[in-house]
């Protein structure tokens, strides 16, 4: 029997909800790297074989095909269910008669004719709206099939919108509320700056062959990375990314050569050798594993140290895929070490970061602002990537009060530093960093900040433009559509429900009690909430004190 953790048991929950429902909704399951979206949907298999129905998990790589298929086997044989046991529809692999479900790998996927399945479960979703598997999906979806989809990071690097295959996100636990419980571990970084503004593009993200000539291949990052081992990592597991397969061949030989026990996995490598390999350092016999493009994402180790990620991208998806490779616990592992050679954390921000997922596509690189701890810790930066609202460094403990160093200040630790300068107007001068008005707006949260100096301050903090707006639009009276979703969020605190779950059970409670209708939450989009029930659209604001009240008496 599966053991599900309360968030995989209320994500099980919503998808036999929507299941039930029949409202031919497809759902995206965003599950935290580490998350558990294998057990996910395998317990979600089993519960659906029981009423009888087949299933189908689609995926684009071997290592994402072996996961579900040895759970599903161990499941039937320990349950006695062979309803549970799959059928893999992969290259060279053979074919079983009374298997309750399909495994199959969209290449082969491509070449047959498509097997009856009523539940279709898209294993790395973010993947799903290339064509090869839209026309795939789209068939399953004609034959009344029940398409849900799975991933740590709904986002294309191409900025193409999932809403094509998917109608809503549902948010299964975040990242770092998965950390505080002790489901993932902490993450420490180290970074070194790295100039890739003369770097050309292939497609959306930096030309791999021109990164590795132009930074990785000499010069003081390629010296700096092996040094840099053995002043932060040494004896730790590391999984080493890089720009291409010579990068990781070169990189694995000269750990080699320093007496370590280093090798590389590409994609020229054979499945077999893959294979052995990868069980090889899952049983620490190799120190340190160098790769390219190989194991971004479908790999699990939970023994993995440190990340070394010894290229730059242009993506989110990829660096949090690649730093999630490393933030399952395991025995004598308190924390994951994150070196960065590719100013991607400079860039994207810790992992941590609570992020707005959408379905409608992202045409501009999402960046988030932090900043950096300045302390020297034993004759060492510390250099611990920080939120940039944090008063303490998790690491260290060092008080930033108001001497706030920003991701901008990172330079001048390395010895590049250059002066900043924040084109807003006080006085008819810019504020500049010796600016007394500069390190106050720095140091202060947005909503302490006097709203005419807003502007300034989001410019200052590195955050995106629309802060602002956002921080003015909060200090208005709230809408009733917002005092719903505040109302919603305490609930799914208290109650430790998912979101969408929490506003489900909300509505449907309120509606009883209340008469609470649509307009509240219109807003919502395309939510659950807003399938429930068809109602007249009519002002909801008269009920909203009574909700409220409601709420605080009745449900908390």
């Amino acid at each position: 029997m599966i053991k599900l953790r309360y968030y995989q048991n209320n994500t099980v929950d919503y998808m036999e909800l929507m299941l039930a429902t029949r409202r031919h909704i497809s759902p995206l399951i965003v599950a935290p790297t580490g998350g558990g979206k294998t057990i996910i949907f395998c317990e979600f298999i089993r519960r659906v074989v029981k009423q009888g129905l087949t299933y189908m998990v689609m995926a684009n790589r071997q290592e994402l095909i072996y996961q579900p298929q040895g759970k599903l086997l161990t499941l039937a044989k320990e349950l006695e269910e062979p309803g549970l046991r799959p059928n893999v529809l992969m290259g060279g692999t053979p074919q079983y008669k009374n298997r309750g479900g399909w495994i199959a790998s969209v290449q082969t996927l491509q070449r047959r004719e498509l097997p009856h399945a009523d539940i279709i479960i898209i294993d790395e979703a973010h993947l799903s709206a290339s064509a090869k598997w839209e026309e795939m999906i789209k068939e399953y979806k004609e034959r009344g099939a029940f398409v849900v989809g799975f991933t740590a990071t709904p986002q294309r690097l191409d900025g193409k919108p999932l809403k094509i295959l998917y109608d809503e996100i549902y948010q299964c636990g975040s990242v770092k509320n998965l950390t505080a419980e002790g489901f993932l571990v902490p993450v420490r970084y180290k970074y070194k700056a790295v100039n890739t503004s003369g770097l050309k593009l292939r497609g959306k993200d930096y030309d791999e062959k021109e990164m590795y000539q132009s930074i990785y291949k000499r010069g003081a990052i390629h010296d700096g990375i092996v040094d840099d081992y053995f002043e932060y990592a040494e004896g730790l597991k590391t999984l080493v990314f890089c720009c291409n397969i010579e990068h990781a061949q070169t990189l694995a030989a000269e750990f080699s050569a320093m007496g370590l026990v280093a090798r590389s996995l590409t994609s020229k490598d054979s499945s077999v050798y893959r294979k052995e390999l990868l069980q090889q350092f899952a049983d620490s016999k190799i120190d340190i594993l160098t790769n390219c493009g190989v194991l971004t994402t479908g790999y699990d180790c939970p023994s993995v140290q440190c990340v070394l990620l010894a290229r730059a991208t242009q993506s989110l998806v990829l660096y949090l895929q690649m730093i999630g490779r490393g933030t399952r616990p395991s025995a004598n592992k308190d924390h994951l070490l994150v070196l960065d050679y590719g100013n991607n954390v400079a860039s994207f921000g810790r992992i941590d970061i609570d992020r707005q997922w959408s379905l409608e596509g992202n045409k501009k690189k999402m960046v988030f602002a932090s900043k950096l701890c300045p302390a020297i810790v034993d004759d060492v930066p510390c250099m611990q990537v920080c939120e940039m609202d944090a008063v303490k460094c998790d690491v260290c403990g060092h008080i930033f009060n108001n001497t706030i160093v920003g991701l901008s200040e990172m330079d001048k630790l390395m010895g590049l530093g250059k002066k900043r300068e924040v084109k807003i107007i006080k006085g008819g001068e810019m504020i500049e960093e010796d600016d007394p008005l500069y390190k106050e707006l720095m140091a202060a949260k947005l909503s302490q900040v006097p709203t005419e100096l807003l502007d300034a301050a989001v410019e200052i903090k590195g955050y995106k433009k629309g802060a602002a707006y956002m921080e003015r639009k909060r200090r208005n009276e709230q809408t009733p559509r917002e005092i719903f979703l505040d109302l919603a969020k305490r609930y799914s605190e208290t109650h430790k429900v998912e979101k969408n779950m929490a506003i489900v059970h909300l509505y449907k409670m309120c509606n009883q009690k209340l008469r609470v209708n649509l307009w509240a939450i219109r807003g919502v989009g395309k939510s659950v909430l807003a399938r429930i029930e068809e109602s007249d659209l009519r002002d909801a604001t008269n009920y909203l004190p009574q909700m409220n009240e409601y709420i605080k008496t009745e449900l908390l």
